[in-house]
């Protein structure tokens, strides 16, 4: 987190020498914007719907796969230039999370018995994140920000919270005798950042109205977790998991906006 505070805190004095800018337009001298965004992308491993071990059970053990993404963020723009614009952003959205590639061990020991590889049910993980955004309008093709097309930088931190109390893994208690192990720790917090860059187009409708449509792709780092896993127990080893997949969901959206100039 250090590290992404360092980089935010670079940026912001590169903005300072276009902030000095004498002229800033805008859009009918309107700089300020406040924007709702849509984003949806190709998953890995995150099925979308949370699922109780019962639930799996009676859809006969699916695995995720890929689903689509649905994300919802509340976004304040300021035009600093006429080619650049800020955004501060929050993002919502919950998913499920296929647990099978977790794999803990079928000979794994524990004070209940023996552990078998299957875990069952899809975790709730819900995701709450903070990011700034930088968009550089092209002088090519005559935009004027905070209309047509832009570039964009964009950093956001992450707080995922999943929550496996629906979900179960199958043990031995004793030979022929069997049960179910249900994790100690039923909440993991995990964080992250990630970064991306896009490209879209602005248009405006009447003096006010603003719509975007755009695509991002980047990658995720960061995600905390626990170190030395194979040595840890079964919770601890699930965290690091979590951290692994988690790293993967952050990438290839596609994304409308409605908005609002001020």
């Amino acid at each position: 987190m250090k590290r992404v505070a360092a980089i935010l805190l670079c940026m912001v004095i590169w903005l300072s020498s276009y902030g000095q800018k004498p002229v800033t337009s805008g859009y009918l001298n309107k700089t300020n914007y406040l924007n709702l965004r849509l984003a949806t992308g190709l998953t890995y491993q995150h099925p979308g719907k949370p699922l109780s071990a019962d639930e799996w059970r009676a859809a006969g053990g699916p695995t995720g796969g890929n689903s689509l993404k649905r994300e919802l963020e509340l976004i304040a723009g300021k035009v600093i230039s006429n080619h650049l614009a800020v955004e501060v952003n929050y993002g919502y959205h919950t998913t499920g999370l296929d647990m099978a590639s977790l794999r803990p061990g079928a000979i794994t020991r524990t004070a209940q018995g023996t552990m078998y590889g299957d875990v069952y049910g899809f975790p709730k993980v819900t995701d709450s994140y903070l990011g700034l955004k930088f968009k550089l309008y092209s002088r090519k093709r005559g935009a004027l920000a905070p209309l047509g097309f832009y570039h964009g930088f964009q950093l956001n931190m992450h707080r995922y919270k999943t929550d496996l109390s629906d979900v179960v893994i199958p043990i031995q208690v004793l030979p022929g005798v069997f049960g179910e192990y249900h994790f100690e720790q039923r909440i993991w917090y995990n964080r992250g950042v990630d970064a991306n860059w896009s490209m879209g187009v602005n248009r405006a409708i009447g003096e006010s109205v603003l719509l975007e449509l755009g695509v991002s792709t980047g990658f995720s780092f960061g995600v905390s977790r626990s170190r030395n896993w194979e040595s840890m127990e079964l919770d601890r080893r699930v965290s690091y998991h979590l951290g692994q997949m988690l790293l993967r969901y952050n990438l290839n959206k596609v994304y409308f906006c409605v908005g609002y100039l001020i």
